[in-house]
């Protein structure tokens, strides 16, 4: 049974030399239904209500050169967001978590699990996991790359 949905945007832009992230961090939460997302992304932020990572010159932290992602390059980000079961909040021992990306430039992975569009997160009581961004830049040019996905919560173990 589906628990709920959340649609969070990911706008990833870039820069093609490198990427140095400003000295200092910050910790974003968000919640769907009681699993508790998280970031201490500089890039994190919540825009609606959702848990956004925008690496772009939009971002106050952006540290102000470069132009983007360089096309036909494959971009990974280890440990963006932590997944949490709150027991307190979700009043479930196991939950399943799926996340699912709006767009085939964006997948997500953890250690176990290889970069795919949607992956599924078994999470015990008060258990959390990491969870990294792949960004392929192969269909799209220089500049900004947008990308969306939506989590589900469910009762139970994955299947």
């Amino acid at each position: 049974m589906e628990r709920a949905t959340t649609l969070v945007l990911v706008v990833l832009s870039i820069f093609a030399i490198g990427f140095n992230a400003p000295a200092f961090s910050t910790l974003v939460e968000d919640i769907v239904n009681g699993v508790t997302l998280t970031s201490d992304s500089v890039y994190a932020t919540t825009s609606n209500g959702n848990l956004t990572i925008d690496i772009s010159v939009n971002n106050p932290n952006y540290p102000g050169y470069g132009d983007g992602l360089s096309s036909g390059s494959v971009y990974r980000f280890d440990d963006v967001i932590v997944l949490e079961n709150n027991v307190s909040r979700t009043g479930e021992s196991v939950v399943c978590v799926n996340i699912q990306s709006n767009d085939d430039s964006l997948k997500f992975y953890t250690d176990s699990i290889a970069p795919s569009e949607s992956i599924n997160l078994t999470l015990g009581e008060n258990e959390s996991k990491s969870v990294g961004i792949e960004i392929n830049s192969s269909t799209s040019g220089l500049g900004l790359v947008k990308g969306s996905y939506t989590i589900y919560v469910y009762s139970g173990e994955c299947q």
